[in-house]
């Protein structure tokens, strides 16, 4: 599946109230900017937290499945480059519910820089029934190369992270 097939939305758009349902496999592109314009890079330093969190994705629903919150925390910069750590929850307003799910981090110029990819990953409501699913957090850990973290720094376009959910099984995916 390429990106360009999937059901598409970049999530820089103004925030909705409602719920949009997606197709599988859904693609979601979450821009590394802060609500107040800077890089996500420049907001951790100036505000001295140690990451930061969005909920844009909320609001895309693919077969009562959602990417709930996406998170960005690196560590201090060095020589050859910088460590990061990418995360995504995933729920689901089924018991259970098995997704094939791929994160991937791109650079300014659009290019991958990391990838990771989890096959048949379960998720569900958290209800507490026996064998039901339940929030998920996966992690993509990358190093950036120091001169596109310096890129980032110099505020020059922001990264994106890639996310990729297909439902298992789904058959309109195939």
């Amino acid at each position: 599946m390429t990106p360009e097939e999937a059901s598409t939305i970049k999530t820089g758009a103004p925030p909705s109230r409602a719920d949009q349902e997606m197709k599988s496999p859904m693609l979601l592109e979450v821009p590394l900017k802060s609500d107040s314009g800077l890089p996500v890079s420049v907001w951790i330093e100036k505000m001295k937290a140690p990451k930061w969190t969005s909920s844009q994705t909320r609001r895309f629903v693919v077969d009562k499945a959602r990417v709930s919150l996406v998170t960005f925390e690196h560590r201090k910069p060095k020589k050859d480059g910088v460590a990061i750590d990418l995360g995504a929850w995933f729920t689901s307003d089924w018991y259970r519910q098995d997704l094939n799910i791929t994160l991937a981090l791109l650079s300014l110029d659009g290019k991958e820089l990391a990838r990771k990819h989890w096959s048949e990953e379960t998720v569900g409501d958290g209800s507490g029934v026996p064998f039901a699913g339940h929030s998920k957090e996966l992690h993509l850990e990358a190093k950036i190369p120091r001169a596109e973290w310096d890129r980032w720094a110099a505020g020059e376009g922001f990264p994106t992270i890639r996310i990729l959910v297909e439902v298992e099984g789904d058959d309109d995916s195939e």
